[in-house]
């Protein structure tokens, strides 16, 4: 009688700790919808993950920039040192005659305006434009 007895209370306890289960795996469903709705709530709550970890001594933080900020920071400065009149990156380190066939280059470029650039009216834009993988290689480390 009291194996049975045991055997129910366990059966009781496991039945109530699933439907906390449930009750949580909602909160945390409507949680989720509430941050996708708005971006800035998921910053805010990365935010506070932060703070509240940063309160512990002795913990590392590794900080995670997003894709996108580093696909920027990668494009213009791919963009920066192919416009760049002073940059010997591809001619084995010879700055002689660099400065005019860059220059030449600088001034038959061609300008872009909003529409150009993916900004007009009935055209969805990309926050900043993809990158091929070879691209993205050839990017030096900075230390």
């Amino acid at each position: 009688m009291a194996a049975e007895a045991e055997a129910t209370r366990e059966a009781r306890a496991k039945v109530i700790a699933a439907e906390g289960e449930q009750r949580a795996s909602r909160s945390l469903k409507e949680a989720a919808e509430v941050i996708a709705e708005t971006p800035s709530a998921l910053q805010l709550r990365y935010l506070q993950t932060l703070t509240s970890i940063a309160a512990e001594k002795n913990s590392t933080i590794v900080f995670p920039l997003p894709m996108e900020i580093m696909r920027s920071i990668i494009y213009s400065n791919q963009h920066n040192n192919n416009n760049n009149p002073y940059s010997n990156q591809h001619n084995g380190g010879s700055s002689t005659g660099t400065h005019e066939k860059n220059s030449r280059n600088m001034r038959t470029q061609q300008h872009h305006t909003d529409k150009d650039l993916g900004r007009g009216d009935d055209e969805p834009t990309e926050p900043f434009p993809p990158l091929p993988d070879e691209e993205i290689l050839d990017v030096p480390l900075i230390s």
